[in-house]
């Protein structure tokens, strides 16, 4: 295994190299977020039953997604017109960029995409776009850390007001390990409960690595129970 770590203005950056898994990457503590191995399972989870179960995905935003394996995902989508990818760090996106290209396969430099350099909620404040699907691809709720306002009350408000009609939003919600259960996924499950009232549904994802996850959906008009699996 061979690392390198990287200090930017926001975060530290990891990168690592595992036998098996290839290139990963990680941060809040060097914790690994993602592999070449299993990474697709995640970014598929999180994207795909969003996209299929609207109508007509055309215009889609990201709060996030520094890896590129989000975008990748959404622009496999034929309908999709125009992606907004909001990410505080450019220094992790060109990172990732550079030392990742089987994450993003090229995704940064789809002209349907429009990257973003700043605070999610800040550009969702100050925009009037409307969007199809929202997809908030962060890292987890850490208290202090650069995500934490992006799991509240009132940035799902702003959020939910940037939604078309029909729209829908999706967000990780932390390890879905029994034991980490309560560390994120209860919280945001009921704070999107507050928003979306009975429009929302946890979909559980699996990795066959420690790394499970759990994604949350809302959405203005679709029951997302309609996305789980089974």
């Amino acid at each position: 295994m061979m690392c390198s770590i990287r200090d930017t203005p926001v975060s530290s950056w990891v990168r690592c190299h595992y036998d098996g898994d290839g290139a990963a990457c990680g941060g809040d503590g060097n914790k690994t977020q993602s592999t070449e191995r299993d990474e697709h399972i995640y970014h598929e989870t999180l994207v795909h039953p969003a996209l299929v179960m609207h109508p007509d995905p055309r215009h889609v935003f990201i709060g996030g997604g520094g890896e590129g394996g989000t975008l990748r995902e959404i622009l496999a989508h034929r309908s999709v017109e125009h992606v907004v990818m909001v990410d505080l760090d450019q220094q992790v996106v060109d990172l990732c960029r550079e030392h990742l290209p089987q994450h993003h396969q090229g995704a940064f430099d789809d002209p349907r995409a429009e990257l973003v350099f700043g605070d999610a909620r800040e550009y969702l404040e100050n925009s009037s776009q409307q969007f199809d699907v929202m997809v908030m691809d962060l890292v987890d709720p850490l208290e202090g850390g650069p995500a934490y306002l992006l799991y509240t009350e009132e940035y799902y408000n702003i959020a939910r007001a940037r939604l078309k009609p029909g729209g829908m939003l999706v967000t990780q919600s932390g390890p879905a390990r029994y034991l980490s259960l309560h560390e994120c996924f209860t919280t945001i499950f009921k704070t999107l409960d507050t928003i979306f009232a009975d429009e929302r549904a946890p979909i559980p994802t699996q990795t066959p690595r420690p790394r499970y996850r759990h994604v949350v959906a809302g959405s203005n008009q679709w029951h997302p129970t309609l996305l789980c699996p089974g």
